[in-house]
């Protein structure tokens, strides 16, 4: 990529909790986008990606939620949210930091990406402030599994019942990870799922915080927040004019589980949101940032940015085109 230093610095939420921020900032900016990262990982696994927004003029901030990264691991609270709260929780964050940006940076539009977990907050985010953001990326995202998610749901709450929300679940998340490893059976990783790069997944393996066992609490978030950022009730807060890009690899069984990302695609467009754009990239896995082709992946995500960023000012990108 470039040689470019990121800047990891802090992030305060209003009660206080603070967490790990990965900031690069371009010159001649022409937006900022904000990453949310997925489960059992971390915001420096973005750094790539951040070297090749800061090529195309974008800032770029990449929170560590708080359930992840070095400050869950220093307070003991690593892949652990707790039911009923966790997931508002890490949505007030993700909206208090898109106010603290907008007012750091409040001429620039503002974009947010999410990654699988991370992109139920994003897809969140623009049902809650779409009014205050440029658009929204999605890569990966989890989709609605029916009566497999609700009943799944109900055994998760009778497992914190029985034992408590702290507990590993480590029984589901071989139940869930280990499904998803089945159709690249044989494997030399139980995560090859991720990849279909065998280093970058030698890489996942080998981080100290990624990986980890979540907790039955974080099994019970992850589950119902699933529910309802896909239901109809939900997709109709995300309003019409708002742009909004869809992608995932076609081997990927997270987007193509259940219903599957096409499903959620008509849905977008049963609510009639005006913007939805979706991507699959064939013979890739579930991380595309990771992936052999990324380099694609960044590309046509830096395209949409452009273009959205035209629609909002189109004499201003005609300016530094001619730059």
């Amino acid at each position: 990529m470039i040689d470019v230093t990121i800047d990891h610095t802090h992030w305060i939420a209003s009660d206080g909790y603070t967490t790990t921020m990965h900031l690069l900032e371009a010159t001649a900016p022409k937006g900022v986008v904000i990453v949310f990262h997925g489960m059992m990982e971390h915001g420096a696994r973005y750094q790539e990606f951040a070297e090749f927004l800061y090529a195309h003029h974008y800032h770029t901030i990449i929170p560590d939620l708080r359930c992840f990264g070095t400050r869950a691991e220093q307070l003991d609270s690593l892949g652990h949210l707790e039911p009923n709260e966790g997931f508002d929780q890490l949505v007030q964050d993700a909206e208090e930091l898109v106010y603290d940006i907008k007012d750091r940076y409040s001429d620039l539009p503002i974009f947010v990406f999410g990654h699988s977990f991370g992109s139920l907050i994003s897809r969140r985010l623009g049902q809650t402030l779409g009014h205050e953001l440029a658009g929204v990326i999605a890569s990966g995202p989890p989709t609605d599994s029916g009566l497999l998610g609700t009943l799944s749901k109900q055994v998760v709450q009778r497992l914190i019942e029985q034992t408590s929300s702290r507990h590993p679940a480590e029984g589901m998340s071989k139940l869930i990870f280990g499904r998803y490893n089945l159709r690249f059976f044989p494997a030399l990783s139980p995560n090859a799922w991720l990849s279909s790069d065998p280093q970058s997944v030698l890489r996942y393996d080998e981080d100290m915080l990624s990986g980890q066992t979540v907790t039955l609490g974080f099994f019970y978030e992850l589950l119902a927040a699933t529910k309802a950022v896909n239901s109809l009730a939900y997709l109709y807060q995300h309003p019409r004019h708002l742009p909004l890009l869809l992608t995932a690899g076609e081997d990927d069984p997270v987007a193509f589980d259940g219903k599957g990302i096409h499903t959620l695609f008509d849905a977008y467009n049963r609510v009639r949101v005006e913007g939805v754009q979706l991507t699959v990239y064939r013979g890739l896995r579930h991380e595309l940032f990771h992936e052999f082709e990324r380099i694609r992946v960044f590309a046509d995500i830096a395209g949409w940015l452009n273009k959205q960023v035209g629609s909002l000012h189109p004499s201003s990108v005609r300016k530094q085109g001619h730059q």
